[in-house]
């Protein structure tokens, strides 16, 4: 139904032709704008600060990228500055969006929460996703703006050369999308609280510390690596993918590195926030985490692709080192699934079990639920890891090296631990979470076991003077550090020396330990979940019982009634008469007249 009219709309084109579907979202996107999205920029056009706040960023932005400008002028070629003019420019422009983005955003949601007209929309019947579509566009819009006002600023590097239009064009192109994940990454926590100042000092507290560490991380780090990959980018400049997209031949590669990673990296994380919007504004009696599995499917499925990459561009003595590097980022990737679905439900509400039991098996296994959940991560992150493992010891065996055999070792043994573990973390996350009414503390007990396991292993050993006195690394006083997972890479290590010592054998021990007691809490919690999903049942089933009970008393309580009314109608109400004389007398006969 249409929030603006009122009348009553279909779902979807009756055709399911992609082409048809494409031109009947356009058309109603044309016809029926989000009506959220409408109104904040209607807010928006009539405050006077907006046009303010922006014309004082614009001039700030064009003082400093001229003087700058001037002073390199006299001390450098035109080129030279072009360049630096270029790379300064978006560096500030990518911490302007970083900053401001979630910002603006931050304050969507929150504020509507906590100026109490949260009730009022969500009495306009919209759904979550509509909700989460019209607040984010209208963040989106706002930081838009920003980065529009900027542009001519960016042209500034063309005065004095060393920049191409498609560098600048590229770079222009990524701010939009960087943009796109910090509102979507504002949302996501405006969503979750429930105060505008709580919302705007978390987001600015994780966005900051998040902000330099993407710059320095994915900037200046990366770009050596692609220097090592392309000679044509210069190592150390920040904003170095827009060059690489003017410079590099088009091939493979260039599909591979510039083109799909590039794509997986903000598509998916702008798909993780966005369902973890929708969720946090779904109804706890709802589905809330369809979305997420759907995304932890898909992720999953680009992640393992991902982590192959590394075998064919590498040469074939490193291959199992890049592959073991690869099933790290896997795991690392179920831990922090570990986390995202720890806070799922016990179990289904029962109008979501009505509305599965009419649904296909895939649907019904991505329900709602603690044990489905740990189900679809074993399932899906154990088989992903033996694949990772098949893959890479036929690729390793194939190249025919020398030490083919240690190669395939290493990466089978790994990968082993590396299975073994992630079963223990789900495992233990779905207990943890059947044994609390929270989804919190279940959040922060896994984040502290896992601290001690990785690190404490190695304190123990530090503490009782192992390391000191080890003379080897992988002698059999270091096994006392097995459970922590950096002793896998270190038993990885040892097969390829001539003496591996204990550590390859404390590894694999560890590894089918850990297996088995992930096993075993995986089914504790299972029959916890049960046990309480029973007793859910039992009680709603005995309110049932009893509402039928006080319908049926209160059905017999009107039946009563009823037929006491009608008896009383059946009674006579006037003085029954039996001679006509009486009848006679009750009128007084006819008035005396004087004459």
């Amino acid at each position: 139904m249409s929030v603006q009219t009122g009348i009553e709309t279909p779902r979807g084109p009756r055709s399911r032709r992609l082409g048809d579907q494409v031109r009947y979202r356009v058309d109603r996107w044309r016809a029926e704008p989000n009506p959220l999205w409408i109104r904040e920029m209607r807010q928006s056009a009539r405050m006077l600060r907006t046009p303010i706040i922006l014309m004082v960023l614009t001039v700030l932005v064009t003082l400093l990228m001229s003087a700058l400008g001037g002073i390199l002028t006299g001390t450098s070629s035109p080129a030279e500055a072009g360049t630096i003019l270029f790379h300064t420019f978006f560096s500030l422009a990518f911490f302007v969006v970083t900053l401001v983005g979630p910002a603006l955003a931050a304050n969507s949601i929150a504020s509507e929460r906590e100026g109490q007209t949260w009730e009022a929309v969500l009495l306009t019947g919209m759904r979550p996703a509509e909700v989460a579509r019209g607040k984010f566009m209208s963040a989106y819009s706002a930081i838009a703006m920003y980065i529009v006002m900027l542009a001519p600023v960016g042209a500034l590097p063309f005065l004095f050369g060393g920049i191409t239009p498609i560098e600048v064009l590229v770079a222009f192109i990524f701010l939009f999308l960087i943009a796109l994940l910090g509102v979507a990454f504002g949302l996501a926590i405006s969503s979750k609280m429930a105060s505008l100042r709580g919302a705007l000092l978390v987001t600015l507290l994780v966005a900051i510390p998040l902000s330099v560490f993407s710059y320095v991380t994915f900037g200046v780090a990366l770009s050596a690596l692609a220097h090592q990959l392309w000679d044509v980018i210069p190592e150390g400049p920040p904003v170095w993918l827009p060059t690489a997209y003017g410079r590099v031949p088009f091939g493979v590669e260039y599909l591979v590195y510039l083109v799909a990673i590039p794509t997986a990296g903000i598509g998916l994380p702008a798909w993780l926030l966005y369902e973890v919007t929708r969720s946090n504004l779904t109804s706890v009696t709802d589905d809330r985490s369809y979305g997420l599995k759907k995304w932890f499917l898909a992720t999953s499925v680009v992640l393992a692709a991902t982590a192959t990459i590394p075998l064919f561009a590498i040469g074939a003595a490193d291959r199992a080192g890049a592959l073991i590097a690869g099933v790290s980022f896997y795991v690392c990737f179920i831990i922090f699934c570990a986390f995202l679905f720890g806070g799922e439900s016990i179990g289904p509400s029962r109008r979501v079990d009505k509305m599965l039991a009419t649904s296909g098996a895939l649907r019904r296994a991505l329900g709602p639920g603690v044990m489905r959940a740990a189900g679809l991560q074993l399932l899906v992150g154990l088989g992903a890891i033996g694949l990772l493992c098949l893959a890479g010891v036929i690729y390793i065996q194939l190249a025919g090296t020398t030490r083919a055999a240690v190669q395939a070792e290493q990466v089978i043994m790994f990968s082993a631990y590396a299975a073994g573990f992630s079963t223990f973390v789900i495992g233990l996350t779905a207990l943890l979470r059947a044994r609390s009414t929270s989804t919190t503390v279940p959040r922060v007990l896994l984040l502290v076991m896992l601290f001690f396991i990785t690190l404490g292993p190695w304190i123990l050993a530090a503490i009782t003077g192992v390391l000191s006195r080890s003379s080897s690394p992988f002698g059999a006083s270091m096994a006392v550090a097995a459970p922590s997972p950096a002793y896998a890479i270190l038993a990885a290590t040892a097969l390829a020396e001539p003496d591996p010592g204990v550590a390859p054998i404390a590894s694999v021990v560890t590894s089918f330990l850990y297996a088995g007691l992930g096993a075993m809490l995986f089914f504790i919690a299972r029959t916890k979940c049960k046990g309480i999903i029973a007793e859910h049942r039992r009680v709603l089933a005995d309110a049932d019982l009893r509402l039928a009970e006080e319908d049926r008393q209160a059905a017999e309580q009107r039946a009563a009634a009823e037929q006491a009314r009608l008896e009383a109608l059946e009674q006579p109400t006037a003085t029954e008469t039996t001679e006509d004389g009486a009848a006679d007398d009750d009128w007084g006969g006819p008035p005396d007249i004087d004459t």
